[in-house]
């Protein structure tokens, strides 16, 4: 196994943590970075540059289209720690999140038609969830493609 490769085995063992990640609402993301005496009313929320941070991460949450492996994908490496943190993910190691990223940004509806055409919506929903609904088969075919493209990645150095 290289550096950023992933295995079968490991994402099923963090099975259960990325489901609930997976699950993450905008009050989750309030109630990670929420200070003492911020106003917790997320209804009418305004974007401008001086709201607190909860505010920005619950933006960046829709920005991307309300998946957390977006907001994860764009915040540095300080709070993404503390974002995994709060669903019980203690790891320095990025190469989990970092599949799912892929599965979430590097995959087209093309390749969902490819593996399955009726998963669509759930990986347009979620891609944890769309993974761990998938087959043993298909994981560890979509696995292999990853820890492929990373091999290729690592290659051109």
């Amino acid at each position: 196994m290289t550096q950023y490769h992933v295995e079968f085995d490991e994402l099923m063992q963090c099975k259960e943590k990325y489901l609930k990640l997976g699950n993450a609402t905008e009050k989750d993301i309030r109630d990670i970075w929420i200070k003492p005496g911020e106003d917790n009313d997320i209804s009418n929320l305004v974007y401008n540059y001086t709201i607190p941070l909860y505010q920005k991460m619950i933006f960046r949450y829709r920005n991307a289209n309300n998946k957390i492996i977006g907001v994860w994908n764009g915040i540095d490496p300080g709070n993404r720690r503390t974002l995994l943190s709060n669903f019980n993910i203690h790891s320095d190691d990025d190469r989990i999140p970092e599949f799912f990223a892929w599965i979430c940004f590097s995959l087209a509806i093309y390749d969902i038609n490819i593996i399955d055409p009726s998963l669509v919506d759930l990986w347009k929903k979620d891609d944890m969830h769309f993974f761990y609904f998938l087959g043993e088969s298909r994981q560890k075919a979509l696995i292999k493609r990853y820890n492929e493209r990373q091999t290729y990645l690592e290659n051109l150095n």
